[in-house]
């Protein structure tokens, strides 16, 4: 399995050829993602507010697909204190808005199973992502907006619940500095 940049995709073969492949992947179990991948994923590329990356297999069929981007966490006041100080580091006492790394769309493309491209693939992409960016401009918390029936699978990957917002789920990671593995967790 390999990583796809959408980035250079659409730099290699123009936006409409990438509009074109994007706009045959279905995730039937997800509609918000497949609108996401199909209409805005090479807008958001185009504008620098997110890195999509698909993930295919050695022939180059496509199976997953993953969005990252740099946000802000803004600190929810109904959260415990202690909670409140870990989201906002040391020095930051008072910040409402902590930088975090958004994991905006994450999903196997349909008819891919597990056995194509597990979770566990799917992670260490996002975390080796993760970890390039961070050891670059630092950063301590990786953030996802879910729906309900994906907050246990999150948890399951070491995901704090923080908020509801409309009807998703925010949830934060907060990275550890012990040198344990991003996401080391099994679906």
């Amino acid at each position: 399995m390999q990583l796809l940049s959408l980035h250079d995709l659409i730099d290699e073969s123009g936006e409409e050829i990438a509009n074109e492949i994007l706009s045959s992947f279905c995730v039937s179990r997800n509609p918000d993602v497949e609108h996401f991948i199909r209409k805005q994923a090479v807008s958001y590329e185009k504008s620098n507010n997110a890195r999509s990356f698909i993930f295919v297999n050695e022939t180059g069929k496509p199976l997953g697909f993953m969005s990252l981007a740099l946000t802000t966490l803004t600190v929810p006041g109904n959260i415990s204190a202690s909670l409140k100080k870990r989201l906002r580091g040391f020095g930051r006492f008072s910040s409402e808005n902590v930088p975090c790394y958004l994991i905006g769309q994450i999903a196997r493309l349909d008819p891919t199973d597990r056995e194509e491209l597990s979770g566990d693939a799917m992670f260490a992409e996002v975390a080796h992502a993760v970890e390039t960016a961070r050891r670059m401009f630092g950063g301590r918390i990786v953030s996802v907006d879910c729906i309900d029936e994906l907050v246990d699978y999150y948890k399951d990957r070491g995901f704090t619940p923080l908020n509801k917002i409309d009807d998703l789920n925010q949830m934060v990671y907060l990275i550890r500095e012990d040198g344990e593995p991003l996401f080391d967790r099994r679906d």
